[in-house]
């Protein structure tokens, strides 16, 4: 091809101004409904009260002004406050929060103020390796921010090298993360991204981004976050029933098919249903 100048081009995903209006169209679709979220702590040391401020990032996902975002951003929080993409800045609740998963929900104070823009759910389970993303929030406290990225992996489960246990994720004091298979990405995120968005190019939440660094990022998928945003709206929290057993994988079990019990606790249900430790679940519900 001829050396010279060419129109009409872009350096990202491709050629033309279709790969422009795509990034824009995903952020326009979503940033309207990108909040900063501030939350204000309370702690006593030496008979005096301390207060804090904290910063994250969120998404509005009702038109009534139910705000997504991470557990540990609301942790211990007693006072929320979200500015909105036009810079208002209005007080919130805390609906509930569900450390298993990191996830929280806001409820924002809008009264008089009519509906405000929501943001919706895509599908993760459609998410593929290589597809492009956008990172949005507050980074820094810098609010109203996006990166672009890559999904670097669909399925991520943290284990511990070691041993093959799932290794559970501990955040102020909760475990978090054990119930979660995590979107791993490139788009940058920082300190105050979390509970930010994770956009498809069809402008859709794909995932809560959570954590990361080092220029790897881990969001909860969106079909995850969507049920549990849910029940947090009903029920001010995650109602879950429990069967209380540890599991290995089966690597070095001698086995190779099912999924191998580590250990019961006593007086759990698994226990009163006849599980021991050293047996292994081949199916489940027949």
């Amino acid at each position: 091809r001829p050396a010279g100048p060419t129109s009409g081009t872009s350096g990202i995903g491709g050629s033309g101004g279709s790969s422009q209006n795509m990034l824009a169209g995903a952020r326009d679709a979503v940033f309207p409904s990108l909040v900063h979220v501030s939350v204000i702590s309370v702690h006593y040391w030496g008979g005096q009260e301390q207060r804090y401020q904290s910063t994250g990032s969120g998404t509005i996902i009702s038109p009534e002004g139910l705000v997504l975002t991470n557990a540990h951003v609301t942790d211990g929080g007693v006072e929320f406050w979200c500015t909105l993409a036009d810079k208002t800045r209005i007080k919130a609740t805390l609906v509930g929060e569900d450390p298993m998963t990191d996830l929280a929900v806001l409820q924002i104070q809008a009264d008089g103020i009519g509906p405000l823009p929501a943001s919706t759910f895509g599908d993760s389970d459609t998410l593929e390796v290589g597809d492009q993303v956008l990172a949005m929030g507050s980074p820094f406290a810098l609010d109203r921010t996006v990166t672009f990225g890559i999904v670097s992996n669909t399925d991520r489960v943290f284990t511990s090298g070691a041993d093959d246990e799932f290794r559970p994720m501990y955040l102020s004091g909760n475990r978090s993360g054990l119930l979660t298979n995590w979107i791993q990405h490139d788009a940058l995120i920082n300190p105050g991204n979390s509970g930010g968005p994770l956009v498809n190019m069809r402008g859709e939440i794909i995932g809560v981004n959570t954590r990361g660094g080092s220029g790897a990022g881990f969001a909860t998928p969106s079909n995850l976050a969507r049920r549990v945003a849910e029940a947090i709206a009903v029920h001010g929290e995650v109602p879950r029933t429990t069967i209380e057993i540890d599991l290995l994988h089966l690597e070095r079990t001698g086995y190779s098919r099912g999924v191998f019990v580590d250990s019961v606790t006593s007086d759990g249900a698994a226990a009163k249903a006849g599980l021991q430790a050293g047996d292994v679940i081949l199916s489940i519900d027949g």
